[in-house]
């Protein structure tokens, strides 16, 4: 019989806006691999962690609805020395992208993607139950393209967090700019999210929010502004609307995240 362990993202997905197609999918695969559990075709395992997990949902009914499917599991891991040490190991296993030499390009250490990779690490711990999307594409009444780093779709709080992810080096400095001037904030602010505002299909009316994360710095200029529209409705409940650098990474040091900030310390900085 095969052995099944769902995380609370899996639990909470049927109950998410399902209007999007990649959650509709998504909850409609948690929802056949219950049936099979239900049928006695897989068989469920539990943890301590998803019970805190779960406990830490606002939405009571959820918390009640999740926590019968501890009830149908056959077995609980529960919290031990050994647990603890492997998972101790784990957090120090290297992965290949930690290894990797990168070739350096004039602006970045390493190509952007791989900054991507770390911030949806991150943006899964602040956003446990939300679905995130990268890579999103979306035309503009003109037909003319553009590209989003990361759309999160937070159900339980109605919100869609646009966000923004630059991978600089530590020299590196943000400036305010314009709409009319690519990497900048107001590009981003006044050109690229206001089209998300204006075009992005929302049945639900959700709160549309921003975030711009840089493993680099603002201009002084720029941090100004920043600092304005996050006192704004851009700004969504979990995250402030900008983080630089230091600011990022005490970020990731509240998360657990400890590890990305060595690598970014690493891979994102300026060349000697």
């Amino acid at each position: 019989m095969i052995r099944v362990y769902l995380d609370n993202c899996c639990f909470n997905r049927p109950f998410d806006d399902k209007s999007q197609i990649r959650v509709k999918l998504e909850a409609e695969a948690k929802l056949y691999i219950q049936e099979e559990i239900r049928l006695g075709k897989l068989e469920l395992i539990w943890s301590y962690i998803l019970e805190y997990e779960n406990a830490s949902n606002p939405f009571k009914e959820k918390v009640k609805q999740i926590l019968e499917w501890k009830i149908i599991a056959i077995k609980t891991i529960v919290e031990n020395r050994k647990v603890k040490e492997n998972s101790s190991l784990f957090m120090k296993i290297e992965t290949k992208e930690d290894q990797f030499n990168y070739p350096l390009d004039k602006d970045r250490n390493v190509p952007g993607v791989y900054f991507e990779k770390i911030m949806e690490g991150l943006l899964k711990r602040v956003y446990h139950n939300a679905s995130i999307e990268p890579n999103f594409k979306l035309k503009d009444q003109n037909g003319k393209e553009f590209e989003y780093d990361f759309i999160v779709t937070n159900s339980e709080l109605r919100e869609i967090i646009v966000v923004e992810a630059k991978g600089y080096h530590d020299q590196k400095k943000i400036p305010l700019g314009s709409d009319s001037e690519k990497e900048t904030i107001e590009w981003f602010f006044q050109k690229t999210f206001r089209n998300i505002k204006d075009n992005y299909p929302n049945p639900q009316d959700y709160q549309i929010k921003a975030c711009y994360i840089t493993s680099g710095f603002f201009t002084d200029e720029a941090n100004a502004k920043l600092g304005e529209y996050n006192k704004t409705k851009f700004k969504s409940n979990a995250l402030d609307v900008y983080y630089d650098r230091d600011k990022l990474f005490l970020l990731l040091k509240e998360k657990g995240l400890e590890k990305d900030i060595k690598n970014i310390k690493t891979h994102f900085r300026k060349p000697s």
